[in-house]
């Protein structure tokens, strides 16, 4: 999906927040890099994460394509974040961070893992 496409449903998004009547959830689920080995997957998952952390939806999705990070929802992180933006969020704080090798102990072939949380700061 093209960028400026992203930006058109995060701005319908952002809109339907806003007209909803109370506190509205947004979630949006991604695997960050696939079938990597550990050293390499981390190392592609931190460039995806610190534009996450940075509220930079421009440079998620950039990143994501130059690096060809397999992080299948980074369209859908993009999307979530430009309507975060839109709608006064201004942080981002990374809950952890991990992969599929912690549990199955196959460190040549992991899937990356990350949970953020966004909202507005104080």
């Amino acid at each position: 999906m093209p960028f400026h496409v992203c930006q058109e449903v995060a701005r319908t998004l952002a809109a339907a927040i806003r007209e909803a009547e109370g506190q509205t959830l947004i979630v949006a689920s991604t695997d960050m890099s696939h079938y990597l080995p550990r050293h390499q997957a981390a190392r592609l998952d931190n460039l995806a994460l610190e534009r996450v952390l940075a509220l930079d939806p421009p440079g998620l999705y950039e990143t994501c394509l130059k690096n060809r990070i397999s992080m299948c929802g980074f369209v859908a992180v993009t999307i979530v974040m430009l309507a975060l933006l839109e709608l006064g969020q201004t942080e981002a704080r990374l809950v952890g961070y991990t992969d599929s090798g912690a549990t199955s102990g196959d460190v040549e072939r992991v899937v990356g893992y990350a949970g953020v949380v966004f909202r507005e700061g104080k």
